[in-house]
């Protein structure tokens, strides 16, 4: 059996969780469950209650993937936890604007001033 793709990288800075996308930057909707589930998994294992989505390697999201990122979000705030996502590209943003979901989230121009917010 094949091994699966890990499409998610996560490390810990302080007490915060750093999820990035180290891969090819196209989170799509046949892939939206696996992502859901591995950062839902890192999230758990660490107990995380502050987390930073990386976007700098994403140039892609679907419509699909925008309810993993609700998803996380309502973890996050129902573990009185903090979510800011980070160097997301302006089409990415554009999209959450034209969907209104941009009012539910923080972001951040990179890692280091996510950090700092939380």
């Amino acid at each position: 059996m094949p091994e699966k793709k890990a499409w998610t990288a996560a490390r810990e800075e302080g007490d915060a969780l750093i999820i990035s996308f180290p891969g090819e930057g196209h989170l799509d909707e046949a892939d939206a469950t696996d992502i859901h589930n591995e950062i839902m998994s890192e999230i758990d294992a660490r107990d995380a209650k502050k987390v930073v989505i990386d976007f700098g390697n994403v140039n892609f999201i679907s419509s699909a993937f925008l309810g993993t990122l609700v998803a996380v979000n309502r973890t996050m705030q129902a573990r009185d936890g903090a979510l800011v996502i980070a160097s997301i590209r302006p089409e990415i943003y554009q999209l959450l604007q034209v969907t209104n979901l941009h009012r539910f989230f923080a972001f951040s121009d990179d890692i280091q001033s996510a950090l700092e917010s939380l």
